[in-house]
């Protein structure tokens, strides 16, 4: 077929046994690999041709015949290639999100482990101040000056209850108020304005935590005035002087949840540290008034002494 002029002509030798004619006389029968007389490799089917000395030999190309298995082998290892690396990319998406995970929580609990120190710092230098300060408003500007200069707040004020008023008046500030404190009106009444953390602060001598000023629906009344000046969190702590709530100290935030579980705690602490200052400070107004006043009664009592005529 593929030599011209060769039909019955063309001879090979019986040595040539990788050609199926040659297996072919040589007896072999079925399904066999080999070459053809153009030297390609080729699968034969030998079959002998009964009653006669002949033999049929079909035969095709092995490109050909495996063509349709290297095609399917083909599609396969791509799709095997394609799953490895689908399966890949997964794993490394996977590594690298676990990667940012792990880093993002070192970095949380570092801040975290910071501010803690940060507000250790500032538990540790307002107890100092409570120590060496004995007049209250020092105290109180004291506290505040503390409490924005280490503790990374950006406005810190002292609100003190005025029962005869019904309101509550700043008693002391420190950081960046812009005129916020100025235009707050906080009363005890029954009306909105004591829904703020001061008010709420106060009037159930509970802590009132604002943690996300923006979305907090419960502050609008204050809550843009607020977010105006960059808060976005705050907390206020009740000052309980005798059993008796007197006013309450108030931190403000530029970020949102700034103040977590352990930052509260330690507030709180703070709050109740400025509340044993305030007890001891009365205790030590009430002995000087009483000192004075004893001084007051001996000075009248050696006088009438003096000036009563003596007794025969």
């Amino acid at each position: 077929r593929f030599r011209k002029n060769t039909v019955l002509t063309q001879r090979f030798p019986l040595s040539r046994t990788d050609l199926p004619a040659v297996r072919a006389v040589l007896g072999q029968t079925g399904i066999v690999e080999g070459k053809d007389y153009r030297g390609v490799p080729v699968i034969a089917d030998i079959r002998p041709i009964p009653d006669s000395p002949w033999f049929l030999v079909s035969k095709m190309d092995s490109s050909e015949a495996f063509a349709p298995l290297r095609k399917q082998l083909w599609l396969t290892g791509g799709f095997v290639m394609i799953l490895l690396f689908g399966v890949g990319a997964v794993m490394a998406f996977a590594w690298q999100r676990q990667r940012m995970i792990f880093f993002r929580e070192r970095l949380e609990t570092t801040a975290a482990l910071r501010n803690l120190s940060r507000l250790y710092a500032v538990l540790s230098n307002i107890n100092q101040a409570i120590v060496r300060i004995r007049d209250s408003q020092e105290l109180f500007q004291e506290v505040c000056r503390i409490a924005v200069a280490e503790g990374g707040f950006l406005l810190v004020w002292i609100g003190l209850f005025d029962k005869a008023s019904g309101t509550v008046r700043q008693a002391a500030s420190a950081g960046m108020d812009d005129g916020y404190l100025a235009d707050l009106r906080i009363t005890m009444g029954d009306g909105l304005s004591d829904q703020g953390p001061t008010g709420l602060a106060i009037s159930k001598g509970q802590d009132s935590i604002a943690n996300d000023i923006e979305h907090d629906a419960d502050k609008a009344l204050w809550r843009k005035a607020a977010l105006q000046r960059g808060y976005r969190s705050s907390a206020a702590f009740p000052l309980v002087v005798f059993g008796k709530v007197r006013g309450a100290i108030n931190f403000y935030a530029g970020t949102p949840n700034f103040f977590n579980a352990n930052e509260v705690t330690l507030l709180d602490e703070l709050a109740h540290d400025i509340s044993f200052a305030m007890e001891f400070c009365e205790q030590e107004q009430r002995r000087q008034k009483t000192e004075v006043a004893l001084q007051e009664s001996q000075q009248l009592f050696a006088t009438v002494a003096n000036t009563s005529p003596a007794l025969i």
